[in-house]
């Protein structure tokens, strides 16, 4: 009698999982892999962008630094009238002694502007002309040299290059500068202004982007 009710209590014990039981347990686990799924693709997309953002500050940064260099030189050329010759907010064109080739103490005449690329692609992008000395007078033949410095994304937002003027009046030592309009094209100001330009605030990055635009003061050494 005893052995029978041993013997029914060890096959008890040895019963699988039930149907129920399995597609249960197959719920749970599918249920945990979507959620781990979830969130590795989160978190692989923040790592994604937080790479991308980096990168887009640091060029923009760069392209700060050279842009900042090129322009806190500028000066008018021997015989010319202006240092400033086109003038926009977000193309620029100055002579500058900024030591960028191979001449030294020569105005070397740059160009930093936004591009549209074919795929629609925005670069900001700079030339640099080196000067010639043709009978004591300075000219620009060309090729210039040119240099991407950031491309932003196809997107809509403010241009990746912004530019500022302020202009001031030596007569006051410069004490008040204010900010000035551009024309659009041309120089900054006519050659026979009493103002002389006084500092240009740049701002170079990515506007979808904020935190990733660089903004700085550069004040023109020579003008002002």
């Amino acid at each position: 009698m005893s052995g029978r009710a041993q013997k029914r209590t060890t096959g008890s014990d040895d019963r699988g999982f039930s149907l129920i039981e399995l597609i249960v347990a197959l719920g749970i686990f599918s249920l945990l892999m979507i959620i781990v799924g979830a969130l590795s693709v989160s978190a692989f997309r923040a790592i994604r962008e937080a790479t991308t953002r980096s990168e887009i500050q640091t060029q923009s940064q760069n392209a700060m630094e050279w842009t900042s260099r090129l322009l806190r030189y500028a000066d008018a050329p021997p015989g010319g009238t202006t240092a400033i010759q086109d003038a926009s907010v977000d193309d620029i064109t100055v002579y500058t002694y900024s030591g960028t080739g191979e001449v030294a103490d020569a105005p070397y005449r740059a160009r930093v502007f936004t591009r549209v690329n074919a795929d629609g692609d925005t670069d900001v992008v700079s030339e640099v002309t080196d000067p010639v000395d043709v009978d004591g007078e300075w000219t620009w033949p060309g090729p210039a040299r040119e240099r991407r410095l950031l491309t932003v994304s196809a997107e809509e937002g403010d241009s990746p290059l912004q530019i500022s003027y302020f202009v001031c009046d030596p007569e006051d030592n410069c004490a008040n500068p204010v900010e000035f309009e551009p024309s659009g094209t041309g120089p900054l100001l006519p050659a026979d202004s009493l103002l002389v330009p006084a500092y240009l605030v740049v701002s170079i990055g990515d506007a979808s982007v904020p935190d990733t635009r660089v903004t700085q003061t550069v004040k023109l050494v020579n003008l002002s």
